[in-house]
């Protein structure tokens, strides 16, 4: 079963992807904030990263560097954001990400997208 790990500061958002995801054969577990987020990552390296780009006080961006320090698995990071105005900004940073996705979210786009991520990065096929 492919892992998710859902980095997002929004007290309702994570419980709903993780649904949305839990529903199509993935395994979630959810961070609220960056520190937290790269703990769970290290202790339990996930498959896949569903990452805020804005954690309030934090930056995806941060945390996506820190993932990408040397390490024996790097699991695929898939950006997400509500703010169309970084967009290009986002887009220019992917080098080190698989994947982005604009909130609000359509459900069939996100899980085609971690599938996808998931895939690339592990090379096997994702669920369903």
């Amino acid at each position: 079963m492919t892992s998710v790990l859902i980095v997002d500061d929004d007290p309702q958002l994570p419980r709903l992807l993780g649904r949305v995801l839990k529903q199509n054969a993935f395994e979630c577990r959810i961070a609220t904030n960056a520190a937290d987020g790269l703990s769970a990552a290290k202790a339990d390296p996930p498959d896949v990263v569903l990452l805020d780009v804005d954690l309030g006080a934090e930056s995806g961006l941060d945390v996506l560097r820190a993932l990408r320090a040397p390490a024996e698995q790097e699991p695929a990071v898939v950006f997400m954001t509500s703010r169309r105005d970084i967009f290009p900004a986002i887009v220019s940073a992917l080098g080190p990400a698989d994947d982005w996705i604009i909130k609000p979210w359509d459900p069939a786009e996100l899980v085609a997208r971690v599938r996808l991520a998931a895939k690339r990065a592990t090379g096997r096929s994702a669920p369903g």
